[in-house]
């Protein structure tokens, strides 16, 4: 298993496109695309080398708050097989702290919060649509 970060948009292409269909109108495909050339956000591969697998697709962003407080922000992490890749989420937390985020955050699914055991949930987001 690796974890790239690299100018992959077609590999990964379908998976954004889910993923952004999932957002409820926050991100999509052309802005997400926009975000990764841009350098404002990492686009990050996980490809199985062994089997010729595209794994997952993550988007990252480093988050800056008025106190000066610095985040690394998974934005969009998307895939298969998540207990085959899940680990590699260590090596974007080392790249969020190289790049002075103090946190690293996640708007996730409830499903997450299984997946990783050393975060915990300081909040939950509801959402209405008016």
């Amino acid at each position: 298993k690796y974890l790239l970060m690299l100018p992959s948009w077609p590999l990964v292409r379908e998976h954004i496109a889910s993923a952004c269909e999932r957002s409820n109108g926050r991100f999509s495909e052309d802005t997400t695309y926009s975000l990764c050339q841009s350098g404002h956000w990492q686009l990050w591969v996980v490809w199985d080398e062994e089997a010729k697998k595209h794994m997952a697709t993550i988007t990252t962003k480093i988050s800056e708050f008025p106190t000066g407080m610095r985040a690394g922000e998974i934005v969009i992490c998307t895939g298969v097989e998540r207990s085959r890749w899940v680990d590699l989420l260590d090596d974007l937390e080392e790249w969020a702290q190289a790049n002075g985020a103090e946190v690293m955050q996640t708007l996730a699914r409830k499903g997450w919060a299984k997946a990783l055991p050393a975060y915990f949930m300081s909040h939950v987001m509801l959402e209405k649509r008016l």
